[in-house]
């Protein structure tokens, strides 16, 4: 059986990027709502400074790239740390329902990314909380407790993502109707990422206790097993 890998630095740099996604995405929400106004006033035919409306094209540029930026490097992490987490809990049980390949794989297949990472998150959550309490150890609820939410949350953000990402802004009409979606994009990014950031932070701190217990494990089979030992035992 292969030996439990540490996954603590996947989990704090996943967790950074989930933090900076967020803080641009409070960004976001200030800059479209100012956007939107100025569109407003478009809209009823005041009178607009050229300069501002390319200001804001240009800073929508840079958001949207940043954005994009953060969420490939986030789901690269996530997804890196998430494999390996599961691929640690297969050294603990024989019985899990998916290979390891699957905790990548899952959310890149279409229909099958909209319930198996949850599946296979959940499992990760009852399995780890089972194994710390055969060697004692009580890791609580809160994991368990944000497993719906985030889910529910992340399928809301990937549905809203695809289609804001469809969204025609041939006229005006249509460029209000992509802000107004955008900044209620934003807040559910908010909350779904920082559901991410917990996720990883509780399931993390269990990995360290399993990891704790392995060692604990090979320092007594070894302790067990010495010559010492076994003179004794005679």
């Amino acid at each position: 059986m292969k030996k439990f890998r540490s996954n603590a630095s996947r989990a704090d740099w996943a967790k950074k990027i989930s933090l900076l996604y967020i803080f641009f995405s409070v960004v976001g929400i200030i800059f479209n709502t100012y956007k939107l106004d100025f569109l407003h006033k478009v809209k009823i035919g005041e009178d607009f400074n050229q300069m501002d409306a390319e200001l804001i094209d240009h800073i929508d540029q840079l958001l949207g790239v940043t954005l994009i930026g953060l969420y490939i490097s986030f789901m690269i992490l996530f997804i890196m740390w998430f494999r390996r987490a599961y691929f640690n809990l297969h050294q603990k049980f024989n019985y899990l329902q998916l290979s390891e390949g699957w905790a990548a794989g899952a959310w890149f297949v279409p229909f099958l990314n909209l319930f198996r990472p949850y599946v296979i998150m959940k499992e990760m959550v009852e399995e780890s909380a089972n194994y710390l309490k055969k060697v004692g150890v009580d890791v609580g609820s809160k994991a368990k407790n944000i497993l719906s939410p985030w889910w529910t949350f992340t399928v809301i953000s990937m549905i809203l993502g695809r289609i804001i990402w469809k969204m025609k802004t041939d006229s005006l009409e249509e460029l209000i109707d992509l802000t107004q979606l955008l900044i209620a994009s934003f807040a559910i990014d908010i909350i779904t990422y920082f559901l991410f950031w917990q996720m990883i932070k509780f399931y993390s701190e269990r990995e360290k206790l399993m990891e704790i217990a392995e060692k604990e494990l090979e320092i007594v089979n070894h302790t067990s097993s010495s010559p010492e030992n076994e003179m004794l035992t005679i």
